[in-house]
């Protein structure tokens, strides 16, 4: 089932998506945008509906930065709009869908259905753990050398990886790839939040991940990722 995040502080909108979307996705509902963000970092969902006022420009920014992130930017996000907004300037936002609050009970399902399926032929990530895969690790990878950024370049291989889902069956399999997707992603993330990429190769029974960032950094990614794994 695909999980939905509501970002709104307005009970009757919330209720009103919530009656229309309940039996059909995994609905996780938050009054503002921070603790919003921590469950993201942690479980991407498959779509965020977020209600935006003209002059919430807290919630703008915050909402603006995390689409500008390589690795967040493919989670779609439908922006919930009150009838007194000014739409021409649209383009303050990285949203990819609007809805009028009036149109809520008749559009709201439409939309979501809509935006997800739109994200799933555009973007190209892992279903199991929602990180950017094969196409936009090459695309990320040439777009730094075109740059001419400096960064580190690192990748993570899963040892015994095919034995062990042999073993424990695929179920148990698909949760090691899931926890150690979020593992990476904490770590690179909580060392260095902008300018750092992590992917997921999946090529055969192969697992790899892969990250960058500053090349000061690289090392101490490794060192701090050896304790985590180790404890």
């Amino acid at each position: 089932m695909n999980t939905i995040v509501i970002v709104s502080q307005y009970i009757i909108s919330i209720n009103i998506i919530e009656s229309v979307l309940k039996n059909l996705y995994k609905i996780l509902v938050f009054s503002k945008i921070e603790p919003a963000l921590d469950y993201i970092y942690n479980s991407m969902p498959d779509l965020m509906i977020l209600a935006i006022n003209m002059d919430d420009s807290f919630t703008i920014n915050i909402l603006n930065s995390l689409k500008k992130d390589p690795i967040f930017n493919q989670l779609p996000v439908l922006a919930v709009l009150p009838d007194q907004f000014d739409i021409s300037r649209w383009d303050f936002s990285f949203a990819e869908d609007y809805i009028w609050e009036t149109e809520l009970e008749r559009e709201i399902l439409t939309r979501v259905n809509l935006c997800i399926l739109r994200s799933k032929r555009v973007v190209e990530i892992n279903p199991l753990t929602r990180l950017p895969g094969n196409i936009s690790i090459n695309r990320q990878i040439q777009d730094r050398l075109d740059k001419g950024k400096e960064f580190a370049f690192a990748y993570a291989d899963l040892d015994y990886f095919k034995p062990f889902n042999d073993y424990y069956g695929f179920g148990r399999g698909d949760e090691v790839i899931r926890i150690t997707g979020r593992l990476i992603l904490n770590i690179v993330k909580n060392k260095q939040s902008n300018n750092s990429f992590i992917g997921h190769i999946v090529e055969k029974v192969k697992n790899e991940f892969t990250l960058w960032c500053s090349a000061h950094n690289i090392l101490k990614l490794y060192r701090y990722g050896d304790r985590k794994t180790a404890i």
